[in-house]
């Protein structure tokens, strides 16, 4: 499956990726949760630091369980939602979970 090394939170963690223009418009995640984890992903603007609409904790359906190259989905979207050629943030919200990676398509 790919998994030589993990981010991962024992309990609880949180983490924001440094700003990037991604290559694709769809986020894969390679991961994998206890029973009562999960894992939340928000997709912020660079530039101006807000959340992307509809791309917020709030909005992020959560994963849970072994994801082999799951798309990273909220409410009504697949996508990102950024702007073409703009910078953004993902900011990761973990309980009891570990990522090995992550593909943008």
């Amino acid at each position: 499956k790919g998994r030589l090394i993990a981010l991962e939170a024992h309990d609880h963690g949180h983490f924001t990726t440094v700003a990037f223009v991604p290559p694709g418009k769809t986020l894969k995640i390679n991961a994998q949760t206890h029973r009562v984890g999960n894992i939340k992903i928000e997709a912020v603007d660079y530039l101006s630091g807000k959340t992307i609409n509809g791309r917020s904790f709030a909005d992020s359906v959560p994963l849970v369980g072994d994801k082999h190259w799951d798309t990273v989905t909220w409410k009504n979207h697949k996508t990102i939602g950024y702007k073409q050629n703009s910078a953004i943030m993902l900011r990761f919200k973990m309980e009891k979970a570990k990522i090995f990676g992550l593909e943008f398509v």
